[in-house]
């Protein structure tokens, strides 16, 4: 895909959408956000105008659509950078992850099979969220905690995580279940992780793995 402004072109289709936009701004903004001002501006503009301001949710196409929680993850993490521009926008969207987390410390599917990239995409935001009151650290702690612990239990004893558990383990499921474990010192879980991925890789420096 190629992004436009507010444009992503994909294969023969073109169609807007929060996911790429925010991947694509964060992207931009991690490179060089002074000579990419104006392209991260737009996509700015563009996750805010399709932002829900009453939950803080960020539907996927079409703004005043079902939110998506992966996608308001990725919103969350690129819009970080103004957030004292938006703060009661994104504080909302930070209780609205935080509710949508369930007992097991998994989170509903949407644009992905795998239960360890929607926990890592939404930890990733909790994570890097600034300046939140007590109240809302000490939840953001518990989702921490429940979805590590999720994390931990569902690997498979080769070291690697499939989508769901008791599935076989695949590359993209372990590759995102590497950075909550880094992140939060699970050494022995992350290190077989790591093993796992060295040892699926091919000659050429290539991966497969199933789609998710």
């Amino acid at each position: 895909g190629v992004f436009q402004g507010k444009i992503l072109v994909k294969k023969d289709a073109q169609q807007t959408d929060a996911d790429d936009a925010s991947r694509c701004v964060d992207f931009l903004f991690s490179v060089d956000p002074v000579r990419y001002a104006d392209a991260i501006r737009r996509g700015e503009e563009y996750l805010l105008d399709m932002a829900d301001p009453r939950t803080g949710g960020f539907p996927t196409y079409v703004p005043g659509h079902a939110s998506d929680l992966d996608v308001t993850a990725g919103s969350v993490i690129a819009l970080l950078p103004f957030w004292d521009k938006h703060t009661e926008l994104l504080d909302h969207s930070v209780e609205y992850l935080l509710d949508e987390q369930s007992d097991d410390g998994t989170y509903p599917l949407a644009w992905t099979m795998s239960n360890t990239s929607v926990i890592g995409h939404v930890l990733d935001a909790l994570r890097r969220a600034p300046g939140q009151p007590p109240e809302i650290a000490q939840r953001i702690a518990r989702a921490a905690h429940d979805g590590v612990h999720y994390i931990h239990t569902a690997q498979n004893s080769d070291g690697g995580w499939g989508q769901q558990p008791g599935q076989s383990s695949d590359v993209l499921s372990t590759a995102h279940a590497i950075p909550p474990l880094s992140h939060h010192g699970i050494a022995h879980a992350l290190n077989r992780g790591v093993t796992y991925l060295l040892s699926r890789q091919h000659p050429d420096g290539a991966f497969s793995s199933p789609p998710d």
